[in-house]
This record gives structure tokens, C-alpha cells and sequence, in this order.
């Protein structure tokens, strides 16, 4: 159980990531438990990426996660180091506008299952 929860929240991240790449709010629904303060700061994000016309070409969300435990509580929590890759800020024709830095930072995962499938409900620096 321990394995697939790491593996969902791989894929939970890679799923971010494609959303914010290709600035796509909707996917952001499959990612997200609903009321996640992760979902109103990545769709505000896209929302200004959408409105100027840019896009965030080569950023990548890579994940290592270092453990994952039941609190008790019916939920998971993942403590992982989830970085982000430099990226080109680009306008729609490819132009780049800025180039932005990479980060890292250890983060406290809590997923919950919401519609028959395990989303993130907090995404918290540790």
C-alpha cells in the first residue's frame, strides 16, 4: 500500500507539473483535493500566465520522496523534496521573456481520497 501511495503522489506531481506546462486548470481537478490551498495558488498562476500570453517551457517537477505514513487518520502523508526546474518564461510565439530558477525544498504531503482516487490536500514547506 505504502508503494502505490508513493507511486500516486509521482504521479500527482507529474500531473502539476503538465498543468502549469501547458496551462491547464482543469487538470489541476485530478491533482487537487477540492478547498487545497495548492489549487487556488496553481490556478491563480496559470491565470497569469494565460492572461499575459507566456508559458513556462521546460519546467519539470522532479519528486524524491523520503517517507510516507498513516497519521491515523484515513490519510496519507508524504515527506518528499520537490524541486522545479529552471524554466523559460515565453511568450506565445517562443520569445523568451525571462528565464526562471531552479528551487527545491522538503515539503509535508498530506493526500486524502476524494472520488475514488488519492489527491493532495496540503503541500506544506517542512
Amino acid at each position: 500500500v505504502r508503494q502505490r501511495i508513493v507511486d500516486r503522489f509521482r504521479e500527482l506531481m507529474l500531473l502539476r507539473e503538465i498543468a502549469l506546462r501547458e496551462r491547464d486548470r482543469r487538470l489541476l481537478e485530478s491533482v487537487y483535493a477540492p478547498g487545497a490551498a495548492g489549487l487556488a495558488r496553481d490556478r491563480a498562476e496559470i491565470a497569469r500566465l494565460r492572461s499575459s500570453g507566456r508559458r513556462l517551457d521546460g519546467l519539470r517537477l522532479p519528486v524524491k520522496v523520503f517517507d510516507a505514513y498513516r497519521p491515523g487518520n484515513g490519510s496519507w502523508v508524504v515527506i518528499a523534496r520537490v524541486a522545479r526546474s529552471p524554466a523559460r518564461l515565453v511568450t506565445g510565439s517562443g520569445r523568451q521573456v525571462r528565464a526562471t530558477r531552479a528551487s527545491a525544498a522538503l515539503y509535508r504531503c498530506n493526500l486524502v481520497r476524494r472520488d475514488g482516487s488519492w489527491r493532495i490536500l496540503g503541500l506544506v514547506p517542512s
